[in-house]
């Protein structure tokens, strides 16, 4: 699935024709580094991508602040959105040993969900945090919505929750916050 996407992008980024063959090392090395230019325009200062999955890896670093401008840029993109918001999905998986998987999403929790609509969701791994988790989210009876990054929660949905609460208070308060 990967090398899919990979691949298509990478030509059009290498400007070769379809008759032209790039190998997956080179289809990935240079996806990876379009990860990175594209963190960079964003501003995402603090980031480093190594690998196309986002799994865990020493150098894939980040920060709560990189994470979320990541997520903002994510609203923008209408598929993405419908992607990251999917509690499960089914993919094919092509080659040798070919076969369709069904894959149930992480970010299913009540303390989440019991008061808020989950619109878009990324959870990982990265060195020195262990997991985190970033949301954009709805209040379910209002039209409010709020973006969360945690990290280093060693329960991350009850914190997103906690997040979210005291963003729901003080945007009901008459209570000034100052950054």
């Amino acid at each position: 699935y990967n090398f899919g996407i990979c691949f298509k992008i990478s030509q059009e980024v290498f400007n070769i024709s379809n008759d032209h063959e790039i190998t997956a090392k080179q289809a990935t090395s240079k996806f990876i580094e379009e990860m990175n230019v594209k963190a960079r325009k964003i501003g995402m200062m603090n980031s480093n991508f190594v690998n196309v999955q986002g799994f865990y890896h020493n150098d894939h670093v980040s920060t709560p602040r990189d994470i979320a401008l990541m997520m903002l840029e994510s609203k923008g993109y209408k598929d993405m959105m419908r992607i990251m918001g999917r509690r499960n999905f089914e993919c094919n998986i092509e080659g040798v040993n070919a076969r369709r998987i069904k894959a149930i999403t992480t970010i299913e929790n009540s303390s989440v969900d019991d008061n808020y609509t989950v619109l878009a969701s990324k959870t990982g791994r990265i060195p020195r945090v262990t997991t985190n988790l970033a949301v954009i989210a709805e209040t379910k009876n209002e039209n409010t919505s709020f973006l969360g990054v945690v990290f280093k929660g060693r329960t991350r949905y009850e914190g997103m929750r906690q997040l979210f609460d005291i963003g729901n208070t003080v945007m009901h308060s008459k209570t000034e916050v100052v950054p």
